[in-house]
């Protein structure tokens, strides 16, 4: 028989999943680009059939690396069967907000993804500690170019502010509901401030 080392064996599993997943990345990544650079792409875009739970899996696999270089785990809660009718620039929106989550988190936290599938509609809601923002801004998180003060002086996290822009003109362009706003409670690591970020998208 053949012995096959376990650290090995575990060493190439790993490098398989960073394979597939920056390849997948690389995807949403220029189709991000596509947006920016040509915003009536996302009205043109074919819809088609889409299994929600299974689509915001793959989206948060594809980030394998960016979460183990952070130590973040993900947590799926709820399920759900339901597809709708959406354009596939949805995935991108998955993307930013899982992207957003991973970036602005402090290492070794939790991200939580739930989900409640209602008989007319289906509510997906990604919460994690974030920066918190100074007040008066969560009016202004989601125009263009805009960073929160509290992100460009206490970090050096690199952001061009687009993010959650196009996160809002994708679910518009989808007829999705999208909710952004701080939960309850605070804490404070390693000098900097942070509050609940929690992201709702509504399906209908």
């Amino acid at each position: 028989s053949i012995y096959i080392d376990s650290n090995k064996f575990n060493e190439i599993k790993n490098i398989r999943k960073n394979i597939e997943a920056n390849t997948s990345l690389l995807s949403i990544r220029m189709d991000a680009y596509d947006m920016i650079m040509n915003p009536c792409s996302i009205r043109d875009d074919m819809v088609i059939s889409i299994d929600i739970y299974k689509k915001v899996e793959k989206v948060y696999k594809c980030l394998y690396a960016k979460r183990t270089e952070k130590n973040i785990e993900i947590q799926m809660k709820g399920h759900t069967e339901q597809s709708y009718r959406l354009s596939n620039t949805i995935e991108l929106a998955f993307f930013i907000i899982i992207d957003n989550a991973i970036k602005y988190a402090p290492n070794d936290d939790n991200i939580v993804i739930e989900f409640l599938d209602c008989s007319t509609y289906l509510e997906v809601t990604f919460t994690n500690w974030g920066i918190r923002p100074l007040d008066g801004e969560m009016t202004h998180i989601k125009e263009r170019g805009f960073r929160s003060k509290n992100v460009l002086t206490e970090t050096n996290i690199d952001g061009s502010g687009l993010g959650l822009y196009l996160l809002q003109q994708i679910c518009d362009s989808n007829n999705v509901n999208l909710n952004i706003h701080i939960g309850n409670g605070s804490k404070n690591v390693k000098g900097i401030g942070y509050a609940p970020f929690v992201v709702k998208l509504t399906f209908r």
